[in-house]
């Protein structure tokens, strides 16, 4: 074999593994989060292991609760719904929601129970667990990190925990987070 058909294969297998990633993916949608990777046209739910919608615009959520797509994140998100892979949608991110005092009450309470119709089909609704998993770690020095505790770490998608010296990490928390990949720094 030629040397430049060499590089011309080795260069299409490149090319093929870039656009194919054998890894699944943690796609966010809306806005930028600790472990994901923001969307782009081309990904497919086959591509991705989850989803998570930071923000959305308000007729895109009416046309998800109708299983209507009119944007590729829109499609994306229904090709994830439909194969059972897990969206979640920050509460934060609802935007409907600043509206509850100044909206129509019938056209609040549409959005509303598209809220309801998207939660039947599968998505999770989650507070902005980062923030918050910060604050309890963190500032409010949580003395014991456990098993929940961990999943709680793991499924908000931080990569890096700082914790007082003087925390207890149980075992099992502990494997948790270096299975999947949380680095932990004891600080003081």
């Amino acid at each position: 074999m030629k040397e430049a058909e060499l590089v011309a294969e080795v260069l299409a297998e490149v090319q093929k593994r870039l656009a194919c990633p054998t890894q699944k993916q943690r796609v966010v949608i809306g806005g930028a989060y600790s472990g994901y990777v923001p969307f782009y046209d081309g990904i497919s739910a086959e591509m991705a292991q989850e989803a998570l919608i930071v923000q959305l615009p308000i007729g895109s959520m009416a046309n998800l609760a109708l299983g209507a797509a009119h944007t590729p994140e829109e499609s994306f998100l229904l090709q994830m719904l439909l194969t059972a892979k897990p969206v979640k949608w920050l509460k934060s991110g609802l935007l409907y929601q600043q509206y509850r005092e100044t909206a129509a009450k019938t056209l609040w309470q549409k959005y509303f129970l598209y809220e309801d119709n998207l939660r039947q089909a599968g998505i999770i609704f989650v507070d902005d667990t980062v923030k918050q998993l910060k604050a309890s770690i963190g500032e409010q020095k949580r003395s014991l990190i456990t098993e929940a505790a961990a999943k709680e770490i793991i499924s908000a998608g931080l990569k890096e925990i700082h914790l007082p010296q003087k925390t207890l990490l149980t075992p099992l928390a502990a494997d948790l987070l270096n299975n999947s990949a949380v680095t932990v720094v004891w600080e003081g």
